[in-house]
């Protein structure tokens, strides 16, 4: 599907991370759903969905999102971006509005796939599936519903197998469809970080103090960037510590947190994390 695509600055298109150029997020699962690429979801209904981080061979150069799908009869597999509703553009800003999302394809079966938009209710915008295998850009258009509480545009498999290539997304308000023009990078990042990031010094040290048996002591990080709801925050992993427990994650905020731990002695106390891929702490807000 073609048509004349307006070009809007970056920062009209409302999805976070829509050039998929960011992975920082672990693949842990909520909500059913398992957290892929910042700010994008795998959905598993009926057989499997699996994503590769790959180089673009479509669409703007940088990276793409290769999304397998083993699919079954009745399957309703998607990958899809979440949108964060305290940005101009989350879903209580977008009530009924006209929106139309657009991105680029390539997929390795016709048929496989079409573009949708849906809310807590269902889709309220999806295109026919993808015509052939070869590079194709495809969009449609809905009203947001007035009680939507959340808006997620992506990509939803069809009852069969194959993958598909995808780049380039967006979602503006309005009946046309944007030209991908990329965020500036810093731009980019805060929106994942919005969203989800991780702590974590490897040998650093953390914390050191000199605190008496049983009273608790700790250190307050903020987030890289405000986020848009009081995020769960986790602490992974067992870390070093001398003459105190693990420490813990308190007093979170939409801006930071306190690290703290338990003295176990009257004497000089501190943990640290001594590994960034299992040690670490990350921070997570859904909306």
């Amino acid at each position: 599907m073609t048509t004349r695509q307006l070009v809007l600055p970056p920062e009209y298109n409302l999805l976070t991370n829509p050039g998929f150029e960011l992975k920082s997020r672990p693949p842990a699962s909520f909500s059913g759903a398992v957290p892929c690429l910042d700010g994008w979801n795998l959905y598993t209904n009926v057989g499997a969905i699996t994503l590769n981080w790959i180089d673009s061979t479509i669409g703007t150069p940088g990276k793409s999102a290769q999304v397998v799908n083993t699919g079954a009869a009745g399957g309703q597999n998607a990958f899809y971006c979440r949108l964060d509703c305290s940005l101009p553009g989350g879903s209580p800003v977008v009530r009924g509005k006209l929106v139309t999302f657009a991105a680029t394809l390539k997929a390795s079966v016709a048929g496989l796939c079409i573009l949708e938009v849906w809310y807590q209710s269902g889709a309220f915008a999806s295109t026919p599936v993808n015509v052939g295998t070869g590079e194709v850009r495809l969009f449609c258009s809905g009203v947001v519903p007035t009680n939507a509480t959340l808006v997620q545009p992506g990509i939803r498999f069809n009852t069969v197998s194959g993958t598909v290539e995808v780049n380039d997304a967006t979602l503006v308000l309005g009946d046309l469809p944007a030209a991908y023009v990329p965020l500036d990078p810093a731009d980019d990042r805060e929106r994942c970080e919005r969203q989800y990031e991780r702590h974590g010094m490897g040998w650093g040290l953390l914390c050191q103090t000199y605190a008496a048996n049983g009273n608790d002591f700790g250190v307050w990080h903020n987030f890289a960037t405000t986020k848009g709801g009081v995020p769960t925050v986790t602490k992974a992993g067992t870390w070093t510590v001398y003459q105190n427990g693990q420490p813990r994650a308190e007093f979170v905020t939409v801006g930071g947190y306190m690290l703290r731990a338990t003295a176990t002695a009257t004497s000089q106390v501190f943990f640290y994390g001594t590994d960034f891929t299992t040690q670490y702490i990350s921070a997570e807000w859904q909306a």
